[in-house]
Order: C-alpha cells, then sequence, then structure tokens
C-alpha cells in the first residue's frame, strides 16, 4: 500500500475537529440578531435608545472603534430626545399657566 494512502490522525487533530464541531453548531435566534448589524442600529436609534448599548456591546458586527463611537453617537441622540421632551413640557406648562 503506497504511503500516500495511509491517514495518520494525531491526537492534536482529533480534538481540533472536535472543537470546530463544537464551534460550528447552529446559531440561535439570539446569535443571529445580536450578530445583525441593522437590527442592532435600529435598536439603538429607534426603539430603546441609550438602553440598547448593552446589545451594541454584545455585538460581535462591532469592533471596539466602532462601539465607542456608535456609543457616543447615541448617548448624544438620547440626550437630544430628553432634551426635546423637556422643551415639550415646559411649552405645555407654559400654555397652561397663561390659560388660567
Amino acid at each position: 500500500m503506497p504511503k500516500e494512502d495511509i491517514q495518520e490522525t494525531s491526537p492534536d487533530e482529533a480534538s481540533a475537529k472536535t472543537n470546530v464541531q463544537r464551534t460550528s453548531r447552529p446559531r440561535s435566534e439570539w446569535e443571529q440578531l445580536v450578530s445583525n448589524r441593522k437590527v442592532i442600529l435600529l435598536m439603538l436609534f429607534f426603539v430603546t435608545g441609550a438602553l440598547g448599548l448593552p446589545l451594541l456591546w454584545l455585538s460581535p458586527a462591532f469592533n471596539a472603534t466602532e462601539k465607542v463611537a456608535w456609543s457616543l453617537l447615541n448617548l448624544l441622540y438620547t440626550l437630544m430626545l430628553i432634551g426635546l421632551c423637556v422643551a415639550i413640557c415646559y411649552w405645555a406648562y407654559s400654555q397652561v399657566m397663561l390659560s388660567i
């Protein structure tokens, strides 16, 4: 029998194959959502505001620089929304006080 036909598997190769099998399991729906850049950005800016930051930091779809940039942008956006709500409440209060 030619030597090329004989395949020997070392213990390292066998353990590497089992590691690949363990890590190549099907991804759950949660992992798919957290890995989707569009879903994370929609959560940050249209659903949860600053409460979505943990999802951003859990996501493997963004590198560290992007996570910092998106976090800062999201915090500014959230502060702007809070300021808008305060301005509307102040305007409504002043209108009520004028009508009394």
